[in-house]
């Protein structure tokens, strides 16, 4: 016998408490004898306990059990049943398994389990007494079936009440005729399994609304729908005068789903994000006996893509990706182009300073030479005087051939940073001037095109204060910015009108050369000085 305080059993006319092999009394709601003489016990709260061969084991929820509380216990020779507030629960073959609503009944709170020997499963639940084919639990253990074959019964098939009573046990009984008893709030409701009525008449499906981001589409079939459509639903029903709340249905939305959707009572289907195409959307129902209209009912629909996704978007892409290779092949030849220019400008540049530097020297120093030869033999110190003019005629063509080479390429870049070149060609335009090199700021390398023209500058500005400016000091300061650096270079010569400087007819050369390196650049160049009075260049170039 099953009580608050655990099982009691009567033996030789006495009642006594039963060793349940439970640390504590436990409330015992569920008791079961199988047929080897395995004892099954069903608690409040500490699960399913059995008691086989003398030995104790129990099962919860961590071992597959729907809840800790056991309603009731049922065994049809294969298979022990266990009714829980949770779902239902199946020992078979040394495993459980568990079945809710999300395998098709109608209600997780269970009452009692009843086996009615025909190959069925009767439960008393919350919601109505279910019937439950037996085959249909293999066939979802298998993955065979997504949902049980369940029919619930309710108000409409008699019944005072669709609720259940499990406060009592056992709470549903069957008769040796064969008859079902089932307790409810509301009295006693008996069911006779082989007087059931059948029906075998399929429901007849109609498919009443469809719409489209809430806007309702004619229900006729074929008709093309704009891009953009995101949202649809399918209201459908199926005609059943006897039971239509059992009536159950499948639909399948043909190009989308692969297969169909299970839906039991819901006469609603929704979808979302559909990509374009064309689609059928098609629904099934089965009326309370299980009875399939196969054929059911169908809607046609197609929806278009939007411009970006057709073959002709894709299509121009492809010509406007051809067009902008060729773009970009043109633009690539002019750059090619420009950049030849670039260099055969380069080439006339140093061959025009060549003729006009060292060519005139060579052809001076030529003619006099030529004019030694000629005054030998008639006035040595004549020819003295010439030949003396020769020889200096050959240091400044040295010197120009020199500052030409650098011009090209400069070692001294390779071997130091910025403030290191500019310190070692301060040393060799130096001579009997006095030049001074301070380099401040966050010293590092810059760009090669930004610290060879620096260095071009400031070799031209060291060159200009030596050789005509004929100072005594120059100051020569590298300052290292955020985003910037500075050159300046500062002289005591003797000064320059800025306004007539660096034009061509000056024969300011050099000048106009530093104008247009700070120009490639995207710097700014400053000329400070007056006749007189020293010269400052100032150069100012923006760097990463």
């Amino acid at each position: 016998m099953a009580t608050r305080r655990g099982l009691a059993c009567i033996k030789d006319g006495r009642v006594r408490p039963a060793p349940v092999g439970l640390s504590a009394p436990t409330d015992v709601t569920a008791v079961h004898e199988s047929a080897d003489g395995t004892l099954w016990i069903g608690t409040e709260s500490r699960g399913l306990v059995r008691l086989q061969a003398g030995e104790w084991r129990s099962w919860g929820v961590r071992d597959g059990l729907p809840h800790p509380t056991v309603t009731s216990l049922a065994d049809d020779g294969q298979s022990l049943w266990i009714a829980t507030p949770a779902g239902l629960g199946r020992w078979q073959s040394g495993g459980l398994r568990r079945y809710t609503t999300a395998q098709g009944l109608p209600s997780n709170q269970l009452f009692a389990a009843i086996d009615d020997g025909r190959g069925y499963l009767w439960l008393t639940s919350a919601r109505g007494i279910v019937r439950v084919k037996k085959e249909s639990f293999d066939a979802v253990d298998l993955g065979r079936a997504e949902m049980l074959e369940a029919t619930t019964y309710g108000k409409a098939d008699g019944l005072r009440s669709s609720e259940g009573n499990g406060a009592g046990q056992p709470a549903a009984w069957r008769t040796r005729d064969g008859r079902l008893w089932f307790a409810t709030v509301k009295g006693l409701a008996a069911i006779d399994p082989a007087r059931i009525p059948s029906n075998p008449q399929p429901p007849p499906v109609l498919i009443e609304e469809v719409r489209a981001d809430d806007d309702p589409l004619p229900l006729a079939h074929g008709r093309p729908l704009p891009p953009g459509r995101k949202r649809f639903e399918f209201h459908y029903t199926a005609l059943s005068f006897y039971s239509p709340e059992k009536v159950r249905f499948r639909y399948r939305l043909e190009g989308f789903d692969r297969d169909w959707i299970d839906a039991g009572p819901r006469r609603v289907a929704y979808y979302t994000n559909i990509p374009a195409g064309s689609y059928r959307f098609r629904v099934i129902a089965a009326n309370e006996d299980g009875v399939w209209n196969a054929d059911g009912a169908g809607f046609d629909f197609s929806l278009r893509a939007h411009f970006y996704r057709t073959p002709a978007f894709w299509v121009a892409c492809l010509l406007g990706g051809g067009v902008l290779g060729l773009a970009l092949y043109r633009l690539r030849m002019r750059q090619v182009t420009a950049r030849f220019a670039a260099v055969l400008a380069e080439r006339n540049r140093i061959a025009r300073e060549i003729h006009d530097t060292l060519a005139q020297s060579f052809v001076g120093i030529g003619v006099q030479l030529e004019t030694v030869v000629k005054l030998q033999a008639v006035s040595a110190e004549v020819a003295r005087q010439h030949l003396d003019r020769a020889r200096i005629l050959v240091r400044s063509s040295l010197a120009e051939a020199r500052r030409s080479v650098w011009a090209l390429r400069s070692g001294a870049l390779e071997r130091s940073d910025l403030g290191g070149a500019l310190a070692e060609v301060a040393e060799q335009l130096s001579g009997e001037t006095e030049v001074a090199v301070r380099v401040s700021g966050r010293r590092r390398r810059l760009p090669v095109e930004v610290e060879n023209n620096l260095l071009r500058i400031g070799q031209e500005a060291l060159a200009n204060a030596v050789r005509h400016a004929h100072a005594g000091q120059v100051r020569v300061e590298l300052s290292f910015g955020e985003g910037l650096v500075r050159l300046s270079v500062r002289d005591d010569g003797q000064g320059f009108d800025v306004e007539r400087a660096g034009h061509p007819a000056a024969g300011h050369f050099g000048l106009a050369g530093m104008r247009e390196r700070v120009q490639n650049l995207g710097g700014e160049l400053s000329l400070l000085s007056r006749v007189g009075e020293g010269a400052e260049v100032v150069v100012e170039v923006p760097v990463a």
